[in-house]
């Protein structure tokens, strides 16, 4: 979890780096930069979550085949008790990001 919050704050640096104080600029530039800080934003925050979910798997993946095969339990409860015991890391880590950019970009003039 002390990895995925770094991971995070350094995607949030680098996004500030690259989009500092864009934010309160209505010409078409400033929508421009806004929608482009946006679009970097959430497509960094989907892939972080997405290659974290399917990497995490392939390693446990063994484990898993194993305890199913010994029925031990089903899919459907591994499956929420990995979701319910990543979701602290899943709800932490984006908001590390988004509290960096949100007031160093500005969007609080955007909305």
């Amino acid at each position: 979890m002390i990895a995925k919050i770094g991971q995070s704050i350094f995607v949030g640096l680098l996004i500030l780096s690259i989009y500092w104080d864009i934010g309160g600029k209505y010409d078409l530039t400033g929508v421009t930069n806004m929608a482009g800080c946006n679009f970097f934003l959430l497509v960094g925050l989907l892939m972080n979550w997405l290659f974290g979910s399917i990497l995490t798997f392939q390693l446990e993946r063994e484990v898993f085949l194993r305890e199913q095969a010994n029925k031990m339990y089903s899919p459907l409860a591994y499956f929420i008790a990995k979701n319910m015991a990543e979701t602290p890391a899943v709800i932490v880590a984006p908001m590390a990001t988004l509290l960096i950019v949100y007031w160093g970009v500005g969007y609080m003039h955007f909305f």
